[in-house]
Protein backbone atom coordinates (compact mmCIF):
# COMPACT_ATOMS: atom_id res chain seq x y z
CA UNK A 1 0.00 0.00 0.00
CA UNK A 2 1.07 3.48 -1.31
CA UNK A 3 2.15 5.97 1.94
CA UNK A 4 0.70 9.69 1.47
CA UNK A 5 3.62 12.03 0.96
CA UNK A 6 3.20 15.74 0.80
CA UNK A 7 6.61 17.77 -0.31
CA UNK A 8 5.99 21.04 1.57
CA UNK A 9 9.23 22.44 0.50
CA UNK A 10 12.53 21.56 -1.13
CA UNK A 11 15.62 23.11 -0.20
CA UNK A 12 16.91 25.49 -3.21
CA UNK A 13 20.95 24.72 -2.77
CA UNK A 14 20.89 21.73 -0.70
CA UNK A 15 18.94 18.09 -0.23
CA UNK A 16 17.18 19.05 2.45
CA UNK A 17 13.26 18.40 2.54
CA UNK A 18 10.22 18.68 4.46
CA UNK A 19 7.24 16.48 3.77
CA UNK A 20 4.46 15.90 5.52
CA UNK A 21 3.61 12.14 5.91
CA UNK A 22 0.18 10.53 6.69
CA UNK A 23 1.35 6.98 8.25
CA UNK A 24 -1.59 4.70 9.62
CA UNK A 25 -3.45 7.73 10.83
CA UNK A 26 -0.64 9.62 12.38
CA UNK A 27 1.05 12.68 11.04
CA UNK A 28 4.77 13.17 10.61
CA UNK A 29 6.49 16.13 9.33
CA UNK A 30 10.41 15.82 8.15
CA UNK A 31 13.34 15.88 9.14
CA UNK A 32 12.87 14.20 11.94
CA UNK A 33 14.92 11.33 13.92
CA UNK A 34 13.51 8.16 15.80
CA UNK A 35 13.69 6.97 19.08
CA UNK A 36 12.88 4.06 21.65
CA UNK A 37 10.96 3.05 23.92
CA UNK A 38 13.48 3.86 26.96
CA UNK A 39 14.06 7.45 25.78
CA UNK A 40 10.41 7.63 23.73
CA UNK A 41 11.38 12.09 22.72
CA UNK A 42 10.27 11.23 18.94
CA UNK A 43 6.89 10.46 17.76
CA UNK A 44 8.64 7.85 15.93
CA UNK A 45 9.52 4.64 17.94
CA UNK A 46 11.76 2.05 16.65
CA UNK A 47 11.78 -1.62 17.21
CA UNK A 48 14.83 -4.14 15.58
CA UNK A 49 15.01 -7.82 15.74
CA UNK A 50 17.41 -10.08 13.94
CA UNK A 51 16.13 -13.47 12.88
CA UNK A 52 17.58 -16.30 11.26
CA UNK A 53 16.25 -19.83 9.89
CA UNK A 54 16.67 -21.93 13.08
CA UNK A 55 14.79 -18.69 15.24
CA UNK A 56 11.86 -19.08 12.23
CA UNK A 57 12.04 -22.78 12.36
CA UNK A 58 11.66 -22.20 16.15
CA UNK A 59 8.41 -19.68 15.96
CA UNK A 60 6.86 -22.62 13.59
CA UNK A 61 6.83 -25.32 15.83
CA UNK A 62 6.93 -24.48 19.40
CA UNK A 63 4.01 -22.05 19.95
CA UNK A 64 5.72 -21.19 23.45
CA UNK A 65 8.94 -19.57 21.46
CA UNK A 66 7.05 -17.42 19.29
CA UNK A 67 4.86 -15.89 22.30
CA UNK A 68 7.96 -14.79 23.85
CA UNK A 69 9.64 -13.45 20.71
CA UNK A 70 6.33 -11.42 20.26
CA UNK A 71 6.18 -10.74 24.29
CA UNK A 72 10.06 -9.04 23.80
CA UNK A 73 8.78 -7.36 20.54
CA UNK A 74 5.71 -5.43 21.88
CA UNK A 75 7.42 -4.13 25.32
CA UNK A 76 9.51 -2.60 22.86
CA UNK A 77 6.18 -0.49 21.01
CA UNK A 78 4.59 2.72 22.50
CA UNK A 79 2.04 4.62 21.89
CA UNK A 80 3.69 6.88 18.92
CA UNK A 81 4.51 5.41 15.25
CA UNK A 82 6.19 2.43 15.53
CA UNK A 83 8.59 1.09 12.88
CA UNK A 84 9.35 -2.43 13.55
CA UNK A 85 13.14 -3.46 11.69
CA UNK A 86 13.23 -7.37 10.67
CA UNK A 87 16.61 -8.53 9.95
CA UNK A 88 17.24 -11.75 8.41
CA UNK A 89 20.73 -12.28 9.64
CA UNK A 90 21.33 -15.35 7.93
CA UNK A 91 23.36 -16.71 4.54
CA UNK A 92 20.15 -19.70 4.41
CA UNK A 93 17.94 -18.45 1.59
CA UNK A 94 14.64 -18.43 3.58
CA UNK A 95 11.86 -20.78 2.03
CA UNK A 96 8.32 -19.14 2.13
CA UNK A 97 6.84 -20.62 5.51
CA UNK A 98 9.79 -18.61 7.02
CA UNK A 99 9.51 -15.53 4.92
CA UNK A 100 5.38 -15.61 6.20
CA UNK A 101 6.30 -16.64 9.76
CA UNK A 102 8.86 -13.40 9.40
CA UNK A 103 6.35 -11.27 7.65
CA UNK A 104 3.79 -11.44 10.61
CA UNK A 105 6.23 -10.92 13.12
CA UNK A 106 6.88 -8.17 11.82
CA UNK A 107 3.35 -6.82 10.67
CA UNK A 108 1.79 -7.34 14.03
CA UNK A 109 4.49 -4.58 15.89
CA UNK A 110 4.26 -1.99 13.44
CA UNK A 111 2.04 1.00 11.95
CA UNK A 112 4.03 0.77 8.44
CA UNK A 113 5.45 -2.43 6.69
CA UNK A 114 9.18 -2.70 6.25
CA UNK A 115 10.28 -5.52 4.19
CA UNK A 116 13.30 -7.39 5.47
CA UNK A 117 16.43 -6.38 6.03
CA UNK A 118 19.36 -9.15 4.71
CA UNK A 119 22.65 -7.96 6.16
CA UNK A 120 23.87 -11.60 6.04
CA UNK A 121 22.91 -12.40 2.50
CA UNK A 122 23.73 -8.61 1.11
CA UNK A 123 27.05 -8.09 3.23
CA UNK A 124 28.62 -11.46 2.24
CA UNK A 125 31.87 -11.58 0.67
CA UNK A 126 30.88 -13.38 -2.47
CA UNK A 127 30.93 -12.14 -5.64
CA UNK A 128 27.49 -9.26 -6.55
CA UNK A 129 26.51 -10.75 -9.14
CA UNK A 130 22.98 -11.34 -10.59
CA UNK A 131 22.12 -14.11 -8.50
CA UNK A 132 22.53 -11.32 -5.55
CA UNK A 133 19.49 -9.34 -7.23
CA UNK A 134 17.73 -12.18 -7.84
CA UNK A 135 17.16 -13.47 -4.43
CA UNK A 136 16.99 -10.28 -3.00
CA UNK A 137 14.10 -9.22 -5.01
CA UNK A 138 12.78 -13.08 -4.80
CA UNK A 139 12.32 -12.89 -1.05
CA UNK A 140 11.44 -9.41 -1.21
CA UNK A 141 8.30 -10.31 -3.22
CA UNK A 142 7.05 -13.10 -1.87
CA UNK A 143 7.72 -11.11 1.61
CA UNK A 144 5.32 -7.98 -0.27
CA UNK A 145 2.85 -10.74 -1.69
CA UNK A 146 2.13 -12.54 2.04
CA UNK A 147 1.59 -9.40 3.65
CA UNK A 148 -0.68 -8.07 1.30
CA UNK A 149 -3.05 -11.00 1.54
CA UNK A 150 -4.76 -8.87 4.70
CA UNK A 151 -2.81 -5.33 4.30
CA UNK A 152 -4.08 -2.11 5.65
CA UNK A 153 -0.64 -0.52 6.28
CA UNK A 154 1.69 1.31 4.12
CA UNK A 155 5.05 -0.44 2.99
CA UNK A 156 8.53 1.10 3.07
CA UNK A 157 11.04 -0.97 0.55
CA UNK A 158 14.35 -1.85 1.99
CA UNK A 159 16.75 -0.41 -0.19
CA UNK A 160 20.34 -2.19 1.06
CA UNK A 161 23.33 0.59 0.59
CA UNK A 162 26.05 -2.56 -0.35
CA UNK A 163 23.57 -3.27 -3.59
CA UNK A 164 26.00 -2.50 -6.53
CA UNK A 165 24.80 0.76 -8.18
CA UNK A 166 23.85 -1.52 -11.39
CA UNK A 167 21.12 -3.31 -9.62
CA UNK A 168 19.77 0.18 -7.83
CA UNK A 169 17.12 0.71 -10.93
CA UNK A 170 15.64 -2.59 -11.33
CA UNK A 171 15.04 -2.74 -7.65
CA UNK A 172 13.56 1.05 -7.89
CA UNK A 173 11.24 -0.33 -10.95
CA UNK A 174 10.44 -3.06 -8.93
CA UNK A 175 9.27 -1.75 -6.11
CA UNK A 176 7.31 0.56 -7.92
CA UNK A 177 5.55 -1.65 -9.88
CA UNK A 178 3.86 -2.71 -6.22
CA UNK A 179 3.04 0.35 -5.46
CA UNK A 180 5.90 0.57 -3.12
CA UNK A 181 7.37 3.90 -3.32
CA UNK A 182 9.75 5.17 0.16
CA UNK A 183 12.34 3.46 1.21
CA UNK A 184 14.65 2.68 3.61
CA UNK A 185 18.25 2.80 3.17
CA UNK A 186 20.03 0.50 5.28
CA UNK A 187 23.35 1.39 5.85
CA UNK A 188 24.94 -1.55 7.42
CA UNK A 189 27.08 0.22 9.98
CA UNK A 190 28.39 2.55 7.02
CA UNK A 191 28.45 6.37 7.02
CA UNK A 192 26.21 8.62 4.51
CA UNK A 193 29.99 10.01 2.41
CA UNK A 194 31.34 6.56 2.14
CA UNK A 195 29.75 6.25 -1.09
CA UNK A 196 28.66 9.63 -2.31
CA UNK A 197 28.34 8.91 -6.30
CA UNK A 198 25.78 5.95 -5.09
CA UNK A 199 23.67 7.78 -3.19
CA UNK A 200 23.77 10.48 -6.50
CA UNK A 201 22.66 7.54 -8.94
CA UNK A 202 20.11 6.74 -6.03
CA UNK A 203 18.54 10.11 -6.35
CA UNK A 204 18.52 10.15 -9.88
CA UNK A 205 17.06 6.90 -10.30
CA UNK A 206 14.10 8.65 -8.27
CA UNK A 207 13.89 11.55 -10.20
CA UNK A 208 14.13 9.82 -13.57
CA UNK A 209 10.94 7.42 -12.59
CA UNK A 210 8.92 10.31 -11.17
CA UNK A 211 10.03 9.53 -7.03
CA UNK A 212 11.71 12.30 -6.02
CA UNK A 213 8.72 14.45 -4.64
CA UNK A 214 6.48 11.61 -3.75
CA UNK A 215 8.84 9.33 -1.84
CA UNK A 216 10.53 9.37 1.60
CA UNK A 217 13.54 8.14 2.39
CA UNK A 218 14.24 6.17 6.31
CA UNK A 219 18.00 5.88 6.93
CA UNK A 220 19.09 2.71 9.10
CA UNK A 221 22.27 1.92 11.05
CA UNK A 222 23.92 5.14 9.79
CA UNK A 223 27.68 5.05 11.03
CA UNK A 224 28.24 8.06 13.57
CA UNK A 225 31.98 8.76 12.42
CA UNK A 226 35.63 7.62 13.43
CA UNK A 227 37.75 9.89 16.08
CA UNK A 228 41.20 10.40 14.44
CA UNK A 229 43.89 9.71 17.22
CA UNK A 230 44.11 13.47 18.23
CA UNK A 231 40.89 14.79 16.58
CA UNK A 232 38.91 15.99 20.13
CA UNK A 233 35.19 16.28 17.74
CA UNK A 234 34.60 15.11 14.55
CA UNK A 235 31.33 15.62 12.20
CA UNK A 236 28.42 13.74 13.30
CA UNK A 237 27.80 11.96 10.08
CA UNK A 238 24.76 10.20 11.11
CA UNK A 239 23.12 13.31 11.75
CA UNK A 240 24.21 15.29 8.29
CA UNK A 241 22.65 12.82 6.26
CA UNK A 242 19.44 14.29 6.72
CA UNK A 243 21.47 16.66 4.49
CA UNK A 244 22.30 14.09 2.04
CA UNK A 245 18.54 13.42 1.36
CA UNK A 246 17.86 11.03 4.32
CA UNK A 247 14.27 12.24 5.49
CA UNK A 248 14.08 10.49 8.97
CA UNK A 249 17.14 9.19 11.14
CA UNK A 250 16.71 6.20 12.49
CA UNK A 251 19.09 4.61 15.11
CA UNK A 252 22.33 2.49 14.64
CA UNK A 253 21.61 -1.13 15.54
CA UNK A 254 24.62 -2.11 14.21
CA UNK A 255 27.86 -3.18 16.91
CA UNK A 256 31.16 -2.45 16.25
CA UNK A 257 32.60 -5.02 14.06
CA UNK A 258 36.07 -6.12 14.91
CA UNK A 259 37.40 -9.27 16.60
CA UNK A 260 37.42 -10.03 19.98
CA UNK A 261 41.54 -9.76 19.89
CA UNK A 262 41.38 -6.23 18.31
CA UNK A 263 38.86 -4.74 20.71
CA UNK A 264 41.14 -6.30 23.91
CA UNK A 265 43.95 -4.89 22.62
CA UNK A 266 42.08 -0.87 22.12
CA UNK A 267 40.69 -1.67 26.05
CA UNK A 268 44.82 -2.35 27.03
CA UNK A 269 45.74 0.94 25.06
CA UNK A 270 43.05 3.37 27.14
CA UNK A 271 44.03 4.72 30.21
CA UNK A 272 39.83 5.59 30.93
CA UNK A 273 36.87 4.71 29.12
CA UNK A 274 36.05 7.81 26.04
CA UNK A 275 32.17 8.18 25.05
CA UNK A 276 30.94 10.42 21.82
CA UNK A 277 28.83 13.16 22.70
CA UNK A 278 26.44 15.21 20.12
CA UNK A 279 26.72 19.00 19.73
CA UNK A 280 24.02 21.19 18.12
CA UNK A 281 25.86 24.15 18.09
CA UNK A 282 28.66 22.65 15.69
CA UNK A 283 26.92 19.33 14.81
CA UNK A 284 29.80 17.12 15.67
CA UNK A 285 30.61 14.74 17.87
CA UNK A 286 32.68 15.64 21.03
CA UNK A 287 35.17 13.27 22.85
CA UNK A 288 34.99 12.77 26.35
CA UNK A 289 36.58 10.86 28.76
CA UNK A 290 35.34 9.55 32.06
CA UNK A 291 36.96 12.36 34.38
CA UNK A 292 35.38 15.22 32.21
CA UNK A 293 31.64 13.72 32.93
CA UNK A 294 32.37 12.70 36.23
CA UNK A 295 29.67 15.60 37.83
CA UNK A 296 28.08 15.69 34.68
CA UNK A 297 24.56 14.10 34.34
CA UNK A 298 25.21 12.13 31.33
CA UNK A 299 28.30 10.25 32.41
CA UNK A 300 27.55 6.67 31.22
CA UNK A 301 26.59 5.05 27.89
CA UNK A 302 22.59 4.55 27.96
CA UNK A 303 22.53 8.20 29.53
CA UNK A 304 25.29 9.33 26.42
CA UNK A 305 23.06 7.73 24.15
CA UNK A 306 19.76 9.15 25.69
CA UNK A 307 21.19 12.45 25.45
CA UNK A 308 22.46 12.18 22.08
CA UNK A 309 19.15 10.83 21.00
CA UNK A 310 17.04 13.57 22.71
CA UNK A 311 19.39 16.51 21.09
CA UNK A 312 19.38 15.44 17.50
CA UNK A 313 15.37 15.30 18.18
CA UNK A 314 15.34 18.83 19.16
CA UNK A 315 18.07 19.86 16.61
CA UNK A 316 15.44 18.29 13.37
CA UNK A 317 12.27 20.24 15.17
CA UNK A 318 14.81 23.25 14.35
CA UNK A 319 15.37 21.96 10.57
CA UNK A 320 11.95 21.41 9.99
CA UNK A 321 10.82 24.99 11.38
CA UNK A 322 13.82 26.48 8.96
CA UNK A 323 12.27 24.61 6.17
CA UNK A 324 9.13 25.91 6.32
CA UNK A 325 10.18 29.69 7.01
CA UNK A 326 13.23 29.86 4.44
CA UNK A 327 14.02 28.98 0.81
CA UNK A 328 17.71 27.37 2.28
CA UNK A 329 19.22 26.57 5.37
CA UNK A 330 22.81 26.97 4.03
CA UNK A 331 23.34 29.67 6.20
CA UNK A 332 22.11 28.45 9.22
CA UNK A 333 24.03 25.41 8.24
CA UNK A 334 27.23 27.24 7.87
CA UNK A 335 26.90 28.33 11.56
CA UNK A 336 27.70 24.78 12.87
CA UNK A 337 31.78 24.74 12.97
CA UNK A 338 31.79 20.77 11.82
CA UNK A 339 29.41 21.46 8.66
CA UNK A 340 32.64 23.04 6.47
CA UNK A 341 32.97 23.83 3.19
CA UNK A 342 33.78 20.40 1.72
CA UNK A 343 30.49 18.67 3.22
CA UNK A 344 28.44 21.79 1.95
CA UNK A 345 30.30 21.01 -1.18
CA UNK A 346 29.07 17.51 -1.66
CA UNK A 347 25.71 17.75 -0.78
CA UNK A 348 25.23 20.57 -3.63
CA UNK A 349 26.88 18.11 -5.57
CA UNK A 350 24.41 15.40 -5.49
CA UNK A 351 21.68 18.15 -5.51
CA UNK A 352 22.98 19.27 -9.30
CA UNK A 353 23.73 15.90 -10.66
CA UNK A 354 19.91 15.33 -9.81
CA UNK A 355 18.55 18.19 -11.39
CA UNK A 356 20.77 19.37 -13.78
CA UNK A 357 22.97 16.22 -14.50
CA UNK A 358 26.63 15.77 -14.01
Amino acid sequence: MKINVKLDNFDEELMFKRFSLNIGGKQVVTPITASHKLNPVSSINEIYKSFDSNKLDNCMKDEGYERKINAEMKRGMTSGLNVCFVDYNDLIIPNDKQIEALSDIQYEHSDIVTTPIMSKIIGSNGPKDEKLLETFTNITNKYIEIVETLNHKGILGVIPSKMPRGFLEQIIKNYKAKNVTSFIIDFDGRAVDTNPSWIRNLFRLLKDNDLLEESFLYSVNANKGKFMKQAKEILAKDFISIGFGMDILGLNHIPPRMSSETWAKIKQQRTENTFRVFNRDSYGYLKKTETELKNAEINNRDAIKNFNITEQFNESKVLQQKLKEEDSIEPYLKTKSQVNDEVIRKIKKIRKSVFKGD
